[in-house]
């Protein structure tokens, strides 16, 4: 069974205080064992890299009887092993990913991918009501003059330049100085690789109505 662990994460730079962020950690269980999660995800990688556990685990700063015990218990988990060792001893010989380990570790990645997309929209209507979070907006790189943007009201929407971005491996906060103020866009990596966006990128911050709060300036 798979499980999608949310919790709030502090990959983000610090400002300050650290911003609200979202990790969706993803475990497959195998009654009480762990037979897959995030940790050994890396460690299958890092063992499909470096071809040894030996030079895996020092890679992921982690000691090598830590690493095995990982193994063996990815090993006893799966009905063909994921990970198999060369002759030589167990700190002596090479390491690799056996065919099974190769896909399930794809399927994993896919898995991941797919639950940190599910938990966006959620994200979205949560984050706002956690401390040390910015106005949340909308983004677009469209100019003033674009048409998709013409159904917006001109007061929900404002040119501003983008004055930070600050990544972790799923979501990105872009940080836009507009004429009343700094205002944050929470958005996938993926997307601002996509977009090509960069500072000091001219953008349009779209607000959503959900997340505006209004107070009495007596």
């Amino acid at each position: 069974m798979a499980v999608a662990k949310l919790s709030r994460a502090s990959s983000l730079a610090t400002r300050g205080q650290s911003p609200p962020a979202l990790s969706v950690r993803v475990r497959v269980m195998r009654g009480e064992e762990v037979g897959l999660g995030p940790g050994k995800a890396e460690l299958l990688a890092a063992v499909a890299e470096t071809g040894s556990i030996t030079k895996a685990a020092a890679q992921l700063s982690i000691s090598y009887m830590h690493a095995w015990s990982l193994v063996q218990t990815m090993n006893a988990c799966f009905r063909a092993p994921l990970i198999e060792s060369a002759r030589g001893g167990r700190r002596g010989g090479g390491a690799g990913l056996t065919e099974t380990g190769r896909v399930v570790l794809e399927i994993y990645r896919e898995m991941t991918a797919e639950a940190e997309r599910a938990a966006l929209a959620g994200w979205e209507r949560m984050r706002p009501f956690l401390r040390g979070a910015k106005k949340s907006v909308a983004l677009s790189t469209a100019g003033e003059n674009d048409p998709d943007l013409m159904e917006q009201s001109i007061r929900n929407e404002m040119p501003g330049t983008v004055k930070e971005i600050v990544s972790d491996k799923v979501l990105t906060e872009v940080i836009v100085e507009t004429a009343i103020g700094e205002m944050a866009a929470v958005i996938t990596t993926r997307s601002v690789k996509e977009m090509g966006l960069k500072v000091g990128d001219r953008v349009a911050a779209l607000v959503k109505a959900t997340n505006v709060s209004v107070r009495r300036r007596d």
